[in-house]
């Protein structure tokens, strides 16, 4: 087996997945969604104190054009105010993480409908095609199938959270996969435009910031919100190195394509763990809830791969 097939298909997927089921135990079971986002935000002071330590110790250039460092300063924007609406949509006991990480399959979406708006690139119909088995994957799982009714705040939410993570997939791809060098430093600045965001929103903010001194002062919630965020992080470190290694050996398109995997492996991380810490877990194991769930999840992920590889 090849090792960018392991590293797009398994680890980076596999890590992402963990953060994402660390991230609803997070939500529903120990903080509220104003602390974790402030808190997610500012942490990232570090992790763009990191990059800068790795771009300055290879003797990668810091500094960019002033007009690169504002897109990927915006980027990073977007990148932290997707978070919020991610969040919002985990804060619901009833709804499992595994019914909700789907919905960033409509990232391809909406970048494929961006680039026929911005970039006239032209309208083909079998996108087209791939794009509605994403919205057909989506509009199941916006059934819950236990009492027949629409999770239509969940879907909107994340329908929010995905389209702003297009946006900001764009301003960062134009700038900084032209270049690979470059990543440690297209990072950096990202990073620094999510943590002065969350400092401005921390200062602007009082229900905000009231709600992060509070959990902090909580001794237990404040280890376990710390504990949880850090392996967070590195979790997304290590996935995000096995994705812009694999990229460097196949298209990045293909990469993001296999890593649909993902949403599959917080499925199946829902499934065990609801079978064997059910306290914790809330996947809905009957079959008039897993079939469908499956059959959407796979439209899903073959829907947005395809858009991936043709993006």
């Amino acid at each position: 087996m090849q090792t960018w097939f392991i590293l797009a298909a398994i680890v980076a997927p596999l890590c992402f997945a963990l953060v994402n089921t660390s991230d609803s135990y997070l939500v529903k079971h120990v903080a509220p969604i104003k602390a974790l986002f402030l808190f997610s935000g500012l942490f990232t002071f570090i992790v763009a104190i990191v990059f800068l330590v790795i771009s300055l110790s290879t003797g990668i250039q810091i500094i960019l054009p002033i007009s690169t460092i504002l897109i990927l300063l915006v980027s990073g924007i977007l990148e932290f105010g997707w978070l919020w609406f991610y969040l919002k949509a985990l804060d619901n006991e009833e709804v499992p993480v595994s019914s909700i990480m789907p919905f960033f399959q409509l990232i391809g979406v909406f970048i494929y409908i961006l680039g026929i708006i911005f970039l006239d690139e032209r309208l083909a119909l079998d996108n087209l095609f791939y794009a509605f088995l994403v919205l057909l994957g989506a509009a199941l799982l916006t059934i819950d199938f236990k009492e027949f009714k629409f999770r239509t705040r969940e879907a909107g939410l994340m329908s929010i959270s995905a389209l702003i993570i297009a946006l900001g997939s764009v301003f960062f791809k134009t700038q900084a996969m032209d270049d690979l060098s470059l990543f440690p430093t297209s990072m950096f600045w990202m990073s620094l435009g999510m943590a002065i965001t969350a400092l401005v929103c921390y200062i602007v903010l009082p229900s905000f910031r009231k709600e992060l001194h509070d959990t902090m002062q909580e001794n237990r919630k404040s280890k376990t919100t710390i504990a949880l965020n850090i392996s967070n992080e590195v979790f997304n470190a290590l996935g995000l190195v096995a994705v812009m290694y694999a990229s460097l050996k196949i298209q990045i398109a293909q990469v993001y394509a296999v890593g649909s995997l993902q949403y599959l492996y917080v499925f199946l991380i829902g499934v065990i763990g609801t079978l064997l810490l059910p306290k914790i877990f809330n996947e809905n194991l009957s079959k008039a809830s897993l079939i469908p769930k499956i059959i959407a999840i796979v439209l899903m992920i073959v829907g947005g791969a395809m858009l991936e590889m043709r993006n």
